[in-house]
């Protein structure tokens, strides 16, 4: 039998990951010496504690109780989850982007829009207002298929944003970053690993969801290229406003791609296969090495070999990406002159469905 408390840290990695995107976007600010406020920090390190132990515990205490406290449990974790990601999806948005008037994508980019036109409109209404007209066409188009979850994200959010910002200290979190480059950065990082998490427990924040299955209902068009589009139009609206020019266009699109780079990371991560092509004169030493790494449960990385050119000969590894890293540093460390090639892999058949 499987030792309960030992699956217990295979959600961890997702946090690995997730603390990656945060530091990633913190250490561009350090370097810069723009964020030296204890209170960032310490909300931010606050979040990072609470997401550690709820990822570490879920499994063990669930899995401990009797079936019908373990559904309760998994209800209430679900929306306890989806909350906390609410909570960062707002906090980049009312800390980062909305003080200094950077617009994004989505329902959110285009409320601060409507915000930053008419300063008497709070995003919170103006984000609540849209999420509802396209929820009910959403139901009208699609269907009942959004789930209660969608509802309770989208009123959740409309809470967060109104209320967030009245938190002592909140609004003031970017104040010494004077770079919009950095706050760009930092913003759609925090809002798209809160988005991530929320997908995590099958939830949606509705908007341009709703918008883009709705189309491909009817158009044989892809969901992907929907996104891209109205995210895109958000983000150029930005220049409606007289005050707004083509830099507050490319912080929006920074936005973007942070916001995205931190979804992919959180939702795919380390699970992404990656190919590494090896040519080296040691290639069977390295072979022979590389049979020896574990990966996930003593499952061995799997090789294939065929001749090149010459005495070398090549070795095509496939892999998790996260030991892309430990393949080249066994491979260097057999050959210095190895000579290595790592590119993404879409999908790998042929072997066992984990590999």
């Amino acid at each position: 039998m499987t030792d309960p408390s030992a699956e217990a840290f295979r959600p961890t990695i997702i946090l690995v990951q997730l603390k990656g995107s945060l530091g990633y976007s913190y250490a561009l600010a350090n370097k810069a010496t723009l964020l030296n406020d204890k209170t960032t920090q310490s909300v931010i390190n606050t979040i990072l504690n609470v997401l550690i132990l709820t990822y570490i515990n879920e499994n063990y205490y669930i899995r401990t109780q009797n079936p019908k406290i373990a559904k309760k449990m998994k209800f209430i974790k679900e929306y306890l989850i989806m909350t906390l990601g609410l909570g960062i999806f707002v906090l980049g948005w009312v800390a980062f982007l909305n003080p200094h008037e950077i617009t994004g994508g989505g329902i959110a980019g285009l409320a601060s829009v409507i915000h930053y036109a008419f300063n008497f409109i709070p995003i919170s209404y103006a984000k609540f207002t849209i999420d509802a007209i396209l929820l009910i066409f959403g139901f009208i188009i699609l269907g009942k298929g959004f789930g209660i979850k969608t509802i309770y994200c989208v009123a959740m959010s409309f809470v967060l944003f109104q209320f967030m910002p009245e938190i002592p200290g909140i609004t003031s979190l970017s104040a010494g970053i004077e770079d919009n480059l950095i706050n760009s950065l930092i913003g759609g990082a925090l809002s798209g690993i809160g988005i991530a998490i929320i997908f995590t427990q099958g939830g949606s924040t509705g908007g341009t969801d709703i918008i883009a299955l709705s189309i491909n209902k009817y158009k044989n068009i892809s969901p992907g290229r929907i996104y891209l589009v109205c995210d895109s139009l958000i983000v150029l609206s930005i220049l409606t406003l007289p005050d707004k020019n083509l830099a507050d266009v490319v912080y929006g699109f920074v936005e973007l791609v942070a916001f995205s780079y931190a979804v992919d990371m959180l939702l795919t991560g380390q699970q992404q296969s990656v190919q590494t092509l090896i040519v080296s004169s040691k290639n069977k030493e390295i072979e022979d090495k590389l049979r020896n790494v574990s990966i996930e449960a003593n499952r061995a990385i799997y090789s294939l070999q065929w001749k090149t050119e010459g005495n070398n000969q090549m070795l095509m590894v496939v892999s998790r990406k996260g030991y892309a890293n430990e393949i080249s540093r066994i491979a260097k460390s057999i050959d210095s002159d190895v000579i290595m090639i790592t590119t993404p892999v879409t999908a790998v058949y042929g072997v066992e469905k984990h590999q």
